[in-house]
C-alpha cells in the first residue's frame, strides 16, 4: 500500500501499516489519495542514475 506523510508530504510503499514516515520520523502518515498513488507509480518509475539529454 502507499502512505503519506502529512508532515513531510513524504509519500512511500510499504507492505505494512507504518507507525511512522520513514523519511521525517513523524507519526502524521495515512493512505495516499488516488491522485498521490499515481504520481507515486511515475516517480517510482523514473531511473534517476540515467542521465537525461536533450
Amino acid at each position: 500500500m502507499i502512505y503519506a506523510c502529512d508532515n513531510c508530504h513524504f509519500l512511500f510503499s510499504d507492505s505494512s501499516t507504518p507507525e511512522a514516515c520513514p523519511d521525517c520520523g513523524k507519526k502524521d502518515i495515512r493512505p495516499a489519495t488516488p491522485e498521490e498513488q499515481t504520481e507515486f507509480k511515475l516517480y517510482s518509475n523514473e531511473n534517476v542514475w540515467v542521465e537525461k539529454t536533450d
